[in-house]
């Protein structure tokens, strides 16, 4: 067998491991004659898809873009928040979705219907450029203390309590 078909054998061989060789037959059998135009503009069509998908989950500001945009009060304050929202990011603030909710409720009320923590990133940078430059500092003081629920269970089954929340 010569290269070409080695490399047949082997892709058939993903497409079956992949979907089975009853549905490998049935597309084979269905395409029956092969149209190489149709090929292409389904080719081109999956690839259009693929394309707008990735475009979709892009996120179309970058941190400081954000910041810039929430207009923070001053220098300070503008380094405050860029940590929170960096902290954010890694999970180290405001970890869960339901603590951005919380967290939002308190700052301004009603919160829309954010899918995820990402969607919610513009919201509570805007949030944060509300507060005043204590409380942003507290909260960046305290960004580590709140682990997350397990965390906290752990801390208390070990009988560390706050105190092992403290020394983080």
């Amino acid at each position: 067998m010569n290269e070409e078909g080695t490399l047949l054998d082997l892709e058939l061989r993903l497409l079956i491991a992949r979907h089975g060789k009853t549905r490998v037959s049935e597309a084979l059998s269905a395409i029956g004659e092969v149209d190489v135009a149709l090929i292409d503009s389904g080719i081109k069509a999956y690839e259009d898809r693929a394309r707008k998908n990735r475009q979709r989950r892009r996120p179309t500001k970058t941190m400081a873009e954000m910041i810039r945009d929430a207009h923070p009060k001053d220098f300070e304050a503008q380094r405050l928040i860029e940590k929170l929202g960096y902290a954010y990011e890694s999970k180290e603030f405001l970890p869960e979705l339901r603590e951005v909710r919380r967290f939002l409720e308190s700052r301004v009320g009603s919160t829309a219907a954010f899918r995820s923590r990402a969607d919610a990133l513009p919201a509570v940078l805007r949030a944060l450029a509300c507060c005043e430059l204590d409380e942003l500092q507290t909260l960046h003081d305290k960004r580590r203390v709140h682990g997350s629920d397990l965390g906290i269970i752990t801390d208390q089954i070990l009988g560390h309590g706050d105190d092992a929340r403290a020394r983080v």
